[in-house]
C-alpha cells in the first residue's frame, strides 16, 4: 500500500531528484511558495522552495528503500529509530499540511523539525479563510497567535495570524 514519505535531499539537488521521481512514474510533492520579482519592466515568477532540502513521495516502502539505496549520496529518508524503515506520514496529516502550505499567505513560516515544545495548546480546526479546513495547534510566535501544522517528526510550519473567530476546537 502507498503511503507519504519525507526525504531530505542533499547538496542543492532537489530539483534533480524531483525530476529523477517523475521519470520513474512516483509522485511527489515539494512544497513550494511563489514569489513574483522585477526584472525591469517585467514581473518573473518564481517557485521556490518552503522547506529547505525536503521533497515528500507517495509510494511504496519498497520503493522508497530501493530509491535511498540507488542514490545514497544524493539523499535520506526520515526513519523509524527503533525499525530503521522508512517512517510514513499518515494521509490526514499530509493532507492538513498540503492545505496550509498551498494556501500561499505570505505569513506561512517553516520552523523546523517537528519538536515536542509545539505539541503544547489546544489542537484547533480553521472554518473560514484562506487556511480553512486545516488542523493544528495553537501556539503564540512573535506575539501573534498562529496555527502550527506539524508532520510528526518532519516538520512544522505556522501559519500567519487567524482570527479566533475562524477557529473550532477539534474534541
Amino acid at each position: 500500500m502507498s503511503s507519504w514519505y519525507a526525504i531530505r535531499v542533499f547538496f542543492n539537488r532537489l530539483e534533480t531528484v524531483e525530476s529523477d521521481l517523475q521519470q520513474k512514474g512516483i509522485e511527489s510533492y515539494v512544497p513550494r511558495r511563489v514569489e513574483k520579482t522585477r526584472e525591469g519592466a517585467r514581473t518573473k515568477v518564481v517557485r521556490k522552495p518552503i522547506i529547505p532540502s525536503i521533497i515528500f513521495v507517495h509510494c511504496e516502502e519498497s520503493e522508497v528503500i530501493e530509491y535511498k539505496r540507488a542514490n545514497n549520496d544524493k539523499l535520506m529518508f526520515y526513519a523509524n529509530r527503533e525499525t530503521r524503515r522508512p517512517d510514513p506520514i499518515r494521509e490526514r496529516e499530509m493532507e492538513l499540511f498540503r492545505i496550509a502550505v498551498e494556501a500561499q499567505d505570505s505569513g506561512l513560516e517553516f520552523i523546523g523539525e517537528d519538536k515536542p515544545e509545539y505539541h503544547q495548546g489546544e489542537r484547533v480546526r480553521v472554518i473560514d479563510g484562506v487556511y480553512k479546513g486545516t488542523e493544528g495547534y495553537i501556539r503564540r510566535i512573535k506575539k501573534d497567535k498562529r496555527l502550527l501544522v506539524c508532520l510528526s517528526g518532519v516538520a512544522v510550519v505556522a501559519t500567519s495570524y487567524i482570527p479566533a473567530s475562524f477557529l473550532e476546537k477539534v474534541l
